[in-house]
């Protein structure tokens, strides 16, 4: 008898399979940081590293996150499919 071990999915790659970029996971996956152009990251001004640690988004609420969401290329299709129903029907 085999037995299989199931791999969880990580938080990058539920939002990778949700349509985001991978610009914007990283805004999420490093918040309150702000990015720099070369790499990297800053705190806001006046903020010190203990209220950031504070504000940044576990991985339970980023898996939240994705999966409270929508893929954007389905709702277009649905949106599609609907508006394509009802001009067949009107004319």
């Amino acid at each position: 008898m085999k037995i299989y071990r199931i791999r969880k999915l990580s938080p990058r790659e539920c939002y990778r399979l949700m349509g985001c970029s991978d610009s914007d996971i990283d805004l999420i996956q490093h918040y309150p940081y702000i990015p720099r152009w070369k790499g990297g990251g800053v705190l806001p001004e006046g903020m010190t590293e203990a209220e950031a640690k504070k504000l940044s988004i576990s991985e339970s609420q980023q898996y939240k996150m994705a999966g409270n969401s929508i893929v954007g290329q389905v709702l277009e299709g649905i949106f599609t499919q609907l508006f394509k129903q009802d001009q067949d029907t009107l004319f």
